[in-house]
């Protein structure tokens, strides 16, 4: 269910206000970039997408029902202009990996501990990891880590069942987990000389 705010948006664009539809995008513009940049591994293509997702989001604000929240059925709007993108170009996702805002996610801050520049080479050897899985299984460690979507969120984007969602998230965090056992282990041990 939508909330106030949410509510008086929808509203607000469902009467074409442009108050409202520039209030979308900011609120939006972020997440839905960091998406499309993810699916579509290029700035510029992704920028493009992201752009067409808004239009074809405000273009069809009447079909929302408000059964989910707004980012989540933006999202589904979103991830399948990605598709079609790639579709159309018929090339490799990912190749770009993951953008250094969402990068908290997964790199605990330990107090005291490392150093900014160790940080980021531990930042950039999860980002490595990440990239090495297949596309699909990326995003939806993207979708339920970085942009903290629900299981049924999540399900909803990627049209499947919720449980289906959960048995995928919980193989792709195992997958991951072996990843980064092998990449990540080996060169903090090589840090120490080890």
């Amino acid at each position: 269910m939508a909330n106030h705010n949410e509510t008086l948006l929808i509203e607000g664009l469902r009467q074409q206000k442009s108050s409202a539809y520039t209030e979308l995008i900011e609120a939006y513009q972020h997440m839905v970039f960091t998406l499309c940049l993810k699916v579509l591994g290029n700035r510029e293509e992704a920028e493009e997408v992201a752009q067409d997702a808004f239009i074809k989001a405000i273009a069809s604000i009447d079909k929302f029902k408000g059964e989910s929240k707004l980012s989540t059925w933006l999202y589904k709007i979103v991830y399948r202009k990605c598709l079609d993108r790639l579709k159309q170009l018929k090339r490799k996702p990912w190749s770009l990996g993951i953008d250094k805002a969402t990068e908290k996610y997964f790199v605990a801050d330990n107090e005291g501990g490392m150093t900014g520049f160790e940080k980021s080479e531990h930042s950039q050897l999860i980002k490595e990891c990440i990239n090495q899985l297949p596309a699909d299984e990326a995003l939806l460690v993207t979708l339920f880590y970085y942009e903290e979507s629900s299981l049924s969120e999540i399900a909803e984007v990627l049209g499947i069942t919720e449980n289906n969602a959960k048995v995928k998230l919980y193989r792709c965090r195992s997958k991951l987990a072996s990843v980064i056992k092998e990449n990540v282990e080996p060169a903090i041990l090589e840090s120490y000389g080890i």
